[in-house]
């Protein structure tokens, strides 16, 4: 890996910065994933045949857990990568193309933009088969409904023995039923896991190729301040809202894996900035990052 220091003469960070958030939010999440889906998995595992409290529990739990795994996926994949990903389209690989030294990045801009596309495809065919794989929990719901609305009168004609005994295999029928839902929460709990540890190796690849073929043209051949005249383009279009967000995932992610860039991003925040991203975090960020990080990077 190149080191994460910036290049001389580098008049714009939040590009590299933005790169760095998302694998930390990817890393962190990968982590997490596994770590709920064993949590899942060795939940059903401890429960005995009839007991439906103990499954019953654990399906509720599977559930809880893999909406806060997809709700993370979502706000990476779907807003930080893809906010990502338009600065890129939009600004800044045409302002690139822009400048008199184009040349120099021509070949560079088109074999990143066929990588990068690479991980969208990637990332587009996973998630379609995900959705796509069979859900067998509503089925297997309306299934159980319509068995007791059915056989419910035929047990008022045994006796009660035979209720007894039929409660008892009605009783492992509905566990079966719970333990076949809590199974495949597992699994797509650990499809989600096995498609982050994905998007994190390939964004990972992707990044350091920028850094290391884009960086040190950049430094080399754009002077200065027309780096930093870029860099509040980027800021007027990305708008107050997805800014205030994107402080906030920057803060966290370099605070916690690069405190020498986040010394240096804090040193480039204005200062009534800095005293309101502690507020943005708390109301935007903190308990979903909580739950993401769970286990850290």
């Amino acid at each position: 890996m190149l080191s994460l220091s910036s290049p001389d003469h580098l008049g714009f960070q939040g590009w590299r910065w933005h790169s760095l958030s998302i694998l930390y939010e990817l890393a962190c999440l990968k982590n997490s994933s596994y770590f709920y889906a064993n949590k899942c998995y060795n939940c059903f595992r401890r429960c005995s045949s009839s007991d439906s409290i103990c499954f019953q529990q654990c399906k509720k739990t599977c559930h809880r857990d893999s909406q806060i795994v997809h709700k993370a996926l979502h706000h990476i994949w779907d807003w930080n990568w893809k906010t990502f990903v338009l600065v890129e389209e939009k600004l800044f690989f045409p302002w690139l193309r822009s400048l008199q030294v184009k040349s120099a990045y021509e070949g560079i801009l088109s074999e990143l933009e066929k990588e990068r596309q690479r991980v969208v495809d990637v990332s587009s065919n996973k998630q379609q088969q995900s959705h796509s794989s069979p859900q067998h929990s509503f089925f297997s719901r309306w299934q159980d409904k319509f068995a007791n609305i059915v056989f419910q009168p035929w047990f008022l004609w045994k006796d009660r023995s035979k209720q007894r005994e039929s409660s008892s295999t009605a009783s492992v029928a509905t566990c079966k039923t719970w333990k076949a839902d809590t199974e495949q929460q597992y699994q797509e709990l650990f499809k989600t896991y096995r498609l982050v540890t994905l998007l994190h190796d390939l964004c990972d690849q992707y990044f350091d190729h920028e850094r290391k073929w884009l960086l040190p043209k950049i430094s080399a051949l754009v002077p200065v301040r027309e780096q930093k005249k870029f860099n509040n383009r980027v800021l007027r279009f990305l708008g107050y809202a997805t800014c205030r967000l994107q402080l906030v995932v920057l803060d966290e992610s370099l605070k916690c894996r690069h405190p020498e860039e986040w010394r240096q991003f804090r040193s480039q925040v204005p200062k009534p900035v800095r005293l309101l991203i502690p507020y943005w975090k708390r109301r935007h960020y903190k308990q979903m990052h909580r739950h993401m990080c769970i286990l850290g990077p």
